[in-house]
């Protein structure tokens, strides 16, 4: 849905989006924040079949704990660390501290992308293969001997006795106990096309992407521009959760350029606020009708129009883009967005689940400065459990990164506790009415209703 906003006394249009906030509040107890937390290291998600007790069809594994998948089961796990495996039925798998992946039994795919890189300990303790990959795609297949396909890239082995080692390239199998690994004239895509690259990455990224081109340079590519800066606030009360993240932009350029702001989030969230920056401040934005909001926009965009118009739009489900203008060379433009959602549960019984969607495998983009902080004080959780090594500091949860490519998402997993309510629950939500066009004059007497 398109919207326009523009702060009295400037003749200037702007058009973001802004739906009506959700604010709730729980009534019960407030709890503390926690003290720490119990570190994850992958996300496992099924395919067919479940994940374990419960049912669950999303799972979150910490350091060492295994992964078993049941008759008829196939699940996707992806790394906090980027790399991504296809497990089979009959396969069991564990993710160390250090990101080592052991795996045994059964069938698994691997893929890992490229900057990325990753070690494979196929077999068990005291017999099997050692396996380091950047940049490739390997089949392992347990049965009738171990063995290993490499589907893509260049991978080294060697065996756990050290009596074996060498490379691998693309098209070639090594077999446990051979003496040298031999060419594949086929190999059987056992996956049922999964293993296409990308095929199981949920597509976009909360982190926002601003591409770049001068306005009247049509039909040429966009660029992207320099991610200086993402912070992400989070507050979480009781299952509601308020997600803020403000990001900044820098035009490296000596031209000044259009934007095209792209971003993902949860399909379940409501938008509550999308502001651009002006003359230093964030400007919130006011929602328009379609048509008149797009000719508003495309009028003001020119080259050498000094006028600060923005445009945003639904793309798809839980998918925006927006239109910002102008950038200036050499300048930074910051662009801020609030969401709310209702946490869920993988399966009764399980904790219930935050995922902030700022994976992008290998297409992540780089982002100079990164924070993230969530203040749990009103979650009433009793533990938490939390991916890419966030720790806790002034009782939030907080992870910050330096040239930092987000390569999977980040997961917070709140446990019940002593104080988390059972049984129903009672909400309290209350209503405030967006930011209103300054052209369209005065609310009427009385305001919005709730």
């Amino acid at each position: 849905m398109p919207v326009s906003s523009s702060p009295s006394r400037l003749p200037r249009f702007f058009s973001p989006a802004l739906f009506t906030p959700l604010l709730a509040l729980c009534l019960g107890a407030c709890g503390g924040g926690p003290e720490d937390t119990h570190a994850t290291t992958a996300t496992a998600r099924a395919v067919r079949g479940s994940l374990g007790e419960g049912s669950p069809t999303l799972r979150r594994l910490a350091p060492g704990e295994a992964l078993t998948i049941a008759d008829d089961g196939v699940a996707w796990v992806e790394l906090d660390s980027g790399p991504r495996v296809l497990v089979s039925a009959g396969a069991q798998l564990s993710v160390d501290a250090e990101g080592v992946l052991q795996v045994d039994g059964g069938r698994v795919y691997v893929e890992v992308a490229p900057r990325d890189a990753l070690t494979v300990r196929f077999g068990t303790e005291t017999e099997g293969l050692e396996l380091r990959l950047s940049d490739a795609a390997v089949s392992l297949e347990s049965a009738p001997a171990r063995n290993v396909y490499v589907v893509r890239g260049e991978v080294t082995y060697s065996t756990l006795g050290g009596e074996r080692s060498g490379p691998l390239a693309t098209g070639e199998r090594y077999t446990q106990g051979a003496e040298a690994p031999v060419p594949a004239t086929l190999w059987e895509d056992w996956t049922g096309g999964l293993a296409e690259p990308g095929g199981a990455r949920e597509q976009g990224s909360g982190v926002g992407v601003l591409e770049a081109r001068v306005p009247d340079e049509l039909g040429l590519a966009r660029w992207p521009l320099v991610v200086r800066r993402l912070s992400v606030h989070v507050r979480i009360e009781g299952d509601l959760a308020i997600t803020e993240v403000e990001q900044e932009f820098f035009n490296p350029a000596s031209e000044m350029v259009e934007g095209l702001y792209r971003i993902s989030v949860p399909e379940q969230v409501v938008l509550q606020r999308f502001a651009v920056d002006r003359r230093g401040r964030l400007v919130d934005g006011y929602i328009k009708e379609k048509a008149q909001a797009a000719r508003q926009y495309q009028a003001q965009v020119y080259a050498g129009s000094t006028l600060d118009p923005a445009l945003l739009e639904w793309d798809a489900p839980g998918r925006y883009r927006a239109r910002i203008y102008p950038i200036q060379p050499g300048a930074t433009r910051r662009i801020a967005i609030r969401y709310v959602e209702w946490l869920r549960r993988p399966a009764e019984g399980q904790p219930r689940v935050y995922r902030f969607p700022m994976g992008a495998g290998g297409d992540a983009p780089l982002v100079s400065e990164f924070e993230f902080s969530a203040d749990l004080s009103g979650a009433l959780a009793g533990e938490v459990r939390a991916g890419h090594g966030a720790r806790v500091e002034d009782g939030r949860v907080v992870l910050r990164r330096s040239d930092f490519s987000p390569r999977s998402d980040l997961f917070l997993e709140l446990v019940d506790g002593d104080e988390t309510p059972t049984g129903h629950r009672a909400f309290r939500a209350e209503h405030q009415a967006p930011p209103r066009d300054p052209s369209a004059g005065p609310a009427t007497a009385g305001g919005e209703g709730d």
